[in-house]
């Protein structure tokens, strides 16, 4: 008898939800703050 595996749905979604907010936890972008063009030319000198 052959038997074939059926993959639940909510699983499958569960799983690509888990691996998207893992990705977002491993790799947020570090934090930036934006800085008027003024303050950079006087940080710059």
């Amino acid at each position: 008898m052959k038997r074939e595996h059926q993959i639940n749905f909510w699983y499958v979604i569960a799983a690509t939800l888990a691996v998207i907010w893992i990705q977002q936890l491993l790799f947020q972008p570090t934090h930036i703050k934006t800085i008027p063009y003024s303050e950079f030319q006087r940080l710059v000198d």
